[in-house]
């Protein structure tokens, strides 16, 4: 807080109800200045703005009267003093209040030096500790949750140096925005919650956001079945990178696993059993039929081979080829790349002889047949990546009938598995690497290709995926430092840019390269 909105604060709360026009009198300042304090105060909920006057919330005004008439408030409210303070309910050192806080260690150092002097805090050995006086403790505990966008109603569910996320009783008003159940109804999903949920500080909320607040919120099987119908509504919208990269960084990963396999058909414990999720999607309107059993067979490739009228190329890819090349035993969809429109526009001209119907279109055409596998068509692209000639040249052809299918070699389908990120693709990327012929080199070399072309970096992602299943499987994954080094400051600049992440040790916990090169890429950066 600044010197006057102290000042402020202090006078309504002595007063507990003052004119506003009394106000300015007393403290010497400007109607225009007292105005906008109080607004502010107002916001924070520190005080009752009227017409005319203001009033000082009674739970919190005697405390203040109180603890001011022992310290001086102004120095305990000022700035992040609040924030360092509510760090010593318990005696800790400087250095890690300022890592908990990225404030610097000589600011802290200084600041608790200051309040030592004043009677605030006392200095044990290396530590300090805010000194055990219950209304001073109260006090900053309260003023710590409302500076941090935290009211007195509201119960935290996750906080860092970024976010907090917290849940209040259902039409209580709070600082923030909401997110989780409270907005499923933006989604075609109308429901009332018993709480609200809300992402603090204020920000554009995306789908792939509600869907990570939601699991660190639900509290029910209910609840997160609920998800699983949100999840399956957009599935084929969601950017399945960005959801992994919010579940990474909330630390839901493992409820992300279980929510995709649930979704697949897998009973999963935290979900309600799969005849109530149809039951949801039948009340929401909520089509489930791309989830459900119609196992791949190689024989519908010999049957579309077969009805067209002209030889056509087409590049397969994604489940159905490692259900091919032995790797899994079923999948649920077909996926399949055209090079050419023309080509594309006769398979699909062919599958609606047999039955299949479009439905949807957005950078994937999808077909789906009531007894056969969905296929999912992309033009020029094989997933997110193009289909660029060192691709072409490692391709491995099959015939079926006029239908020539260029499977992918385990390099590319790897990469192709890497960057989708979806938690079933993590899966099929860990048996490619146990049981496929991996050339790593070329797996870097056309990721820089990739990156070339589209200009995204897909680094980090494909990086932090690659340590994962590092630590998960206990292998050494070849070319890892080469990609590390080749990729360090763009992956760096990314987080910075596209996530916000400002510290870093925020960024070191996505990419493991020393905070020392971080802050230099920064730097260059500013520069």
């Amino acid at each position: 807080m600044r010197k006057n909105m102290v000042k402020i604060l202090v006078v309504v709360s002595q007063r507990k109800r003052i004119r506003t026009r009394k106000l300015c009198e007393i403290l010497g300042l400007s109607y225009a200045t007292v105005l906008n304090i109080l607004k502010e105060l107002d916001r924070m909920g520190l005080v009752k703005l009227g017409r005319g006057f203001v009033e000082a919330p009674p739970f919190l005004a005697d405390l203040i009267v109180q603890v001011n008439s022992k310290y001086p408030l102004e120095e305990i409210l000022r700035g992040s003093v609040p924030l360092i303070l509510s760090r010593l309910f318990e005696p800790k050192r400087v250095k890690d209040i300022s890592a908990e806080l990225s404030i610097t260690e000589k600011y802290v150092r200084n600041i608790l030096n200051a309040l030592s002097v004043r009677g605030i805090v006392e200095k044990l050995d290396d530590r300090y500790v805010l000194v055990m006086d219950p209304q001073l403790r109260v006090l900053v505990m309260q003023i710590t949750r409302i500076l941090e966008g935290v009211e007195p109603e509201a119960h935290v569910i996750y906080r860092d140096n970024y976010y907090i996320v917290k849940e209040v009783p259902r039409g209580h008003r709070a600082n923030g925005v909401l997110t989780a159940f409270s907005i499923y109804d933006r989604y075609g999903i109308p429901i009332e919650p018993n709480r609200d949920i809300y992402l603090y500080p204020p920000k554009r909320i995306s789908i792939e956001e509600v869907i990570i607040h939601s699991l660190l919120a639900a509290k029910s099987k209910q609840e997160y079945t609920l998800i699983a119908l949100l999840y399956a509504k957009y599935y084929y919208v969601i950017d399945h990178s960005k959801l992994m990269f919010y579940a990474r960084w909330f630390k839901q990963e493992e409820k992300l696993f279980q929510l995709e396999h649930y979704i697949w058909g897998s009973e999963e414990p935290l979900f309600l059993p799969w005849s109530e999720l149809e039951d949801l999607a039948r009340l929401y309107n909520v089509d489930l039929s791309p989830y459900k059993r119609k196992q791949f067979n190689e024989a519908i490739f010999r049957e579309i081979g077969d009805k067209l009228s002209e030889e056509i190329r087409a590049i397969l890819f994604g489940g159905a080829e490692m259900v091919i090349r032995g790797y899994k035993t079923s999948t649920k969809d077909i996926d399949i790349a055209f090079l050419s429109k023309q080509e594309m526009e006769e398979f699909i001209k062919t599958i609606e002889t047999l039955g299949y119907e479009q439905k949807s279109r957005n950078d994937i055409l999808v077909y789906e047949h009531k007894n056969k596998t969905r296929i999912d068509i992309y033009l020029s692209k094989i997933g997110k990546i193009p289909i660029v000639q060192r691709i072409l040249n490692r391709v491995m052809d099959k015939k079926y009938g006029r239908l020539r299918l260029s499977l992918l070699s385990d390099t590319d389908l790897l990469l192709v598995k890497l960057i989708s990120a979806r938690p079933r693709d993590i899966e099929d990327a860990k048996v490619i690497i146990r049981r496929g012929n991996i050339d790593w080199k070329e797996l870097v070399d056309t990721l820089l290709e990739v990156e070339f072309v589209t200009k995204h970096h897909y680094c980090l992602l494909v990086l932090t995926t690659l340590e994962q299943i590092e630590q998960e499987l206990k292998i050494h994954i070849p070319q890892k430092r080469k990609l590390l080094r080749i990729t360090t400051e763009h992956m760096a600049l990314y987080a910075y840019k596209e996530y916000g992440l400002k510290d870093p040790r925020d960024i070191r916990k996505l990419i493991n390269i020393s905070e020392e090169t971080i802050r230099r890429i920064l730097k260059k950066k500013k520069n």
